[in-house]
């Protein structure tokens, strides 16, 4: 596959090495050697080659952010429709069960909805000056802006008698929904959407996403033993999620955030064929 697809030039890269090395070297310092060597490995110290597979990484990200836009906002929606029906009103947070840390996800998100102290633009000098009447934060508002996180806390063990057989796994309606699986691919998809809010590398070798490192603590005769084990998910998962909320859904969004892009850039030569 022809790389030139899917990356731009390097910006203000000439002909002449001179030019190219200069910029090279800022773009070393703005982007930090330490972000740069996971690339830098992966192209035996080619700066200019890890500066490409950096753009490649870039263009990757901000397909896929749109793709997990349409997932979280599917998957709120899914959630909140299903609480609302079980407990019978749509503020469900104020009767289910959620623990201290959900509690204060709704506490913050309602101050944080609630608008500022406004007063009439009518006031004369020295006037009394009363505030207007603020209309009140809405259900609705609460749900957008808690956060992915709070959601894929809620698929957690300690919700399995209260909220998901009761009800949560009905918001997954097209597969035979497991709380243990389900609440792992959330997980997963959370950490690769903070990767990228983040700007970290996303791009993996074989066609997957890269997702952070687990860290596996053991212990046998010989003493206690730490292992980083590298995370990777197939790019696909984010749709199979949203398919079993809303098979129409993740169609749409399939085309609608040109899904087919992330495909390409990780089958393209440099993410197929390097170890990075």
């Amino acid at each position: 596959m022809d790389l030139q697809k899917h990356k731009k030039p390097l910006p203000l890269v000439t002909n002449d090495p001179v030019a190219q090395q200069k910029v090279l070297t800022k773009l070393r310092v703005s982007l930090s050697t330490e972000r740069l060597g996971r690339y830098l490995g992966a192209t035996k110290g080619d700066l200019k080659a890890a500066v490409e597979l950096y753009e490649l990484n870039l263009r990757l990200s901000q397909t896929l952010f749109g793709v997990l836009h349409g997932y979280e906002v599917a998957l709120r929606n899914a959630m909140h429709d299903q609480l609302t029906h079980h407990f019978g009103q749509t503020n469900w947070y104020d009767k289910a069960p959620l623990n201290a840390w959900h509690r204060k996800q709704i506490d913050e998100a309602e101050e944080k909805c609630k608008p500022k102290v406004s007063y009439p633009s009518t006031l004369t000098s020295g006037a009394r000056t009363t505030p207007l009447p603020m209309a009140p934060v809405t259900p609705g508002q609460i749900i957008a802006a808690v956060s992915l996180a709070f959601w894929t806390g809620l698929t957690a063990p300690r919700y399995e008698q209260d909220l998901w057989t009761p009800c949560l796994r009905k918001a997954f309606p097209n597969i035979k929904a497991n709380r243990v699986s389900t609440h792992r691919n959330l997980q997963d998809l959370q950490d690769l959407r903070n990767r990228i809010a983040h700007h970290e590398r996303v791009l993996g070798s074989k066609g997957q996403l890269y997702i952070g490192v687990r860290h596996i603590i053991s212990q046998d005769q010989s003493g206690t033993h730490h292992t980083r084990q590298d995370r990777f998910i197939r790019p696909e998962l984010v749709l199979t999620v949203v398919d079993a909320i809303c098979k129409d859904t993740a169609t749409w969004l399939r085309t609608a955030a040109e899904f087919e892009r992330c495909l390409e850039i990780l089958r393209s030569e440099p993410a197929r064929t390097l170890h990075i």
